[in-house]
């Protein structure tokens, strides 16, 4: 796992037990897709721009991944009974005022942001 830290002072204003929830989902996932993986880095990034918090979270992924589905309930490449985690991230997200969820892929990498804003 790489960590990478822009701002030593980063902090979350509001919304901390949620953000570790939804953070801690994703390293799960990310950590057990790494696992399965010829490539097995998983990189945290922490950056703050302004009043905005960003965690990103980017790890390798094989040819089924659709970033499409994997925020629908039940939709898992894991196998039945599973689906739930980033499910129960998008509630989360959707819950929490100033909180954002970014999926973005390249070439054989997904990045999960978690963004969070000033609340103002």
């Amino acid at each position: 796992m790489t960590i990478e830290i822009a701002n030593t002072d980063f902090i979350l204003s509001h919304g901390v037990t949620v953000g570790v929830r939804i953070i801690g989902n994703l390293l799960d996932n990310a950590i057990e897709q790494a696992q399965k993986m010829t490539d097995k880095i998983v990189t945290v990034a922490f950056n703050e721009i302004d009043n905005t918090a960003e965690i990103a979270i980017s790890n390798p992924i094989d040819s089924d991944f659709n970033q499409y589905q994997i925020l629908e309930t039940g939709y898992s490449t894991k196998g039945s009974n599973r689906g739930l985690g980033l499910t129960n991230v998008r509630d989360l997200v959707d819950q929490q005022k100033g909180f954002y969820m970014d999926i973005e892929t390249k070439k054989d990498y997904v990045t999960m942001t978690l963004i969070v804003t000033e609340d103002k």
